[in-house]
């Protein structure tokens, strides 16, 4: 019988949202992940094996190598005598890659997640539309990626001309979800957010050095792997410096885009055009909505270049401040206003984000004997107002901690806690009561009457 943990991880594989198991074993206590994650296995194994895709044997082991190797006896990694054809999948015969499944569609062509029978890896295989006839305009952006190498961009593995076939582009697979997945899950946090378009604007900044620019950022084409790192995909509409025009051009996904880029003015496009779209994208992540919107073309290019966008903070004011700077400054309407490179704006999301504690320093002051019961009063005080949120919120006494259960071994009076358990109390009050001595507060009873 499946955990409600589990019923819920089936039914958003079931819904397309493409669940990490890593997210979901957050949800447990430690010492319950070991179970929950050998269930979460045997459901994401069952689902892979219904799409056609192969489990192999050690794949999950590679993936959690922190816990004990008595995981997997618990797993079946059984496989069909004879896995089911390309035929059978009603998928097209890519030769030595079997493909296993649609991955995605675009504009030049359809993604397969597929099994490189050779050398036994999953890749990625683009094969393009049967309209496009221009090979080596379809060949342009593994070109691209073949010039770069950078560990948030995707490398391309090869590029296979088979003799009667389409020419198929084979790239590294990135298991787990789209930006665009997860900004509509609304499991993004601000540091999360922030993490995440640091590391692409680093990959962008990469790639702005070799004198390319992507034109195209956004949420669908930026990957989040099983790991939680970012990938920067699609550079179909990349754009090398020596490929500048001065005539009008307009090119991108439009809410995305940029001002120069919704105006048409090639002439302005460099890495800082990308900035704007990095903007939007993590205007996005902090809101749940883009800056700029309508069902109308014309009216959107319109705002985009002339409407300044809404400050995040009026949306969402739980939004950190800095945040909000560095997200407008990358939205500026004049180029020569925002960043001047992505790796500064990266930079300034890393700082943004970096937490030092600061403490105020109470290694020289000594509490008086005086002070020892109203610690003990104190000590006493936060135990019960942190056993009564509990208890609203329906927790109960158990021989363990369960967060799934809403256990907890603690839901006793002070005076039944372990000694250990007092004194962790203890400290933090004693903290508390010295940081106000150094700060020169005086603490004493009142006089009676």
């Amino acid at each position: 019988m499946e955990s409600e943990l589990g019923r819920r991880f089936r039914q958003a594989w079931d819904a397309g949202q493409q669940p990490l198991i890593e997210d979901y074993l957050q949800q447990v206590e430690e010492a319950d992940r070991k179970s929950v994650l050998a269930e979460l296995i045997r459901i994401e194994t069952d689902l892979r094996r219904k799409c056609g895709d192969q489990v192999r044997e050690g794949e999950y082991e590679e993936r959690f190598k922190e816990f004990a190797a008595g995981l997997w006896e618990t797993v079946a990694f059984e496989r069909p005598a004879k896995p089911p054809s390309a035929d059978e999948l009603g998928l097209p015969d890519l030769g030595r890659f079997r493909p296993l499944r649609v991955l995605g569609k675009g504009a030049f062509g359809t993604v397969y997640l597929a099994l490189d029978e050779d050398l036994n890896r999953q890749v990625a295989v683009k094969v393009p539309h049967a309209h496009i006839e221009d090979v080596e305009d379809y060949l342009k952006e593994p070109r691209v990626l073949a010039s770069l190498d950078h560990p948030s961009i995707v490398p391309v593995y090869d590029v296979v001309r088979p003799g009667n076939g389409p020419c198929q582009v084979v790239t590294k697979y990135i298991a787990g979800k789209s930006l665009e997945k997860l900004i509509k899950s609304r499991e993004l946090t601000f540091a999360r957010s922030a993490r995440i378009i640091s590391q692409v604007a680093e990959a962008a900044h990469y790639a702005h050095g070799k004198g390319i620019f992507h034109r195209d950022i956004k949420p669908a084409n930026i990957l989040i792997d099983t790991n939680g790192h970012p990938y920067l995909v699609d550079f179909g509409m990349a754009l090398k410096l020596e490929q500048l025009s001065s005539g009008p051009e307009v090119a991108g996904t439009p809410m995305y885009m940029s001002p120069e880029q919704a105006r048409g003015d090639s002439r302005l496009l460099d890495g800082r055009s990308d900035i704007f779209s990095l903007g939007v994208v993590l205007y996005e992540m902090l809101t749940n909505q883009c800056p700029f919107q309508s069902n109308d073309l014309e009216e959107l290019l319109r705002r985009i270049i002339g409407q300044e966008a809404r400050p995040p903070r009026s949306i969402d004011d739980r939004i950190p401040r800095e945040l909000e700077r560095i997200c407008l400054k990358a939205l500026s309407k004049h180029i020569s206003d925002r960043y001047t490179t992505a790796l500064d704006m990266a930079a300034d999301l890393r700082k943004c984000m970096t937490y030092t504690p600061q403490p105020i320093d109470v290694t020289q002051i000594n509490l008086p004997d005086s002070l020892r019961a109203l610690t003990e009063q104190l000590a006493e005080n936060s135990h019960d107002i942190w056993a009564q949120q509990r208890i609203a919120e329906n927790w109960e006494y158990g021989d363990v901690r369960n967060d799934t259960l809403k256990t907890h071994p603690d839901l006793v009076p002070y005076g039944g806690l372990a000694e250990n358990e007092k004194e962790y109390d203890r400290r933090s009050v004693i903290s508390t009561l010295k940081a106000m001595l150094a700060l020169g507060y005086e603490i004493q009873k009142p006089q009676n009457g």
